[in-house]
Order: C-alpha cells, then structure tokens, then sequence
C-alpha cells in the first residue's frame, strides 16, 4: 500500500468521510468531522501507523491534509511513490 493511501485510510477511517474529501489544500475544518478531537485520534494514529513523533509545534502549524502529509515528508517519510509493508 502507497503511504499516500495508508494516511487517506487512516484519516477517512476516524472521520468516517470519503476519501475524495481529502483534498490537499483543504483546512482541516473544512473536511467533514475533522475538529479539534478527531485531530488528536489522527495524530496519534498517523505517528503511530508511520513509527514517527510530531512536535507540538509542528501539530499547531498542520492546517491543511497537505501539511500533514509534508510533515511526513519531514520525517523521512515518503509520500506518493512509498510503500509500506
């Protein structure tokens, strides 16, 4: 499975939305169900999914589902074309 689709599983799972609302440059408020509690769900399971650890900072910063996936990025994991086991 690509990353890409593993982070749209987890998210579009805890959201209970489809994946097609998933939109890189939507803010997070702007997808449907994904407020201040679902956030910390998909934090925790994204670093959990991805063996990563965001800073508190850089949780604050994500506003967008494309921020997210750049903070994966930063953390060495690639989105798009990597797969996981």
């Amino acid at each position: 499975m690509k990353n890409e689709d593993k982070l749209a599983e987890i998210v579009s799972g805890i959201l209970g939305t489809d994946r097609r609302e998933l939109v890189d440059s939507r803010k997070v408020g702007e997808i449907p169900n994904w407020d201040s509690f679902n956030n910390l769900q998909i934090i925790s399971a994204v670093e959990e999914a991805f063996k990563v650890s965001f800073t508190t900072e850089e949780i604050i910063n994500a506003v967008t589902y494309g921020d997210v996936k750049k903070l994966l990025e930063k953390h060495g994991v690639k989105m798009g074309e990597g797969r996981t086991a």
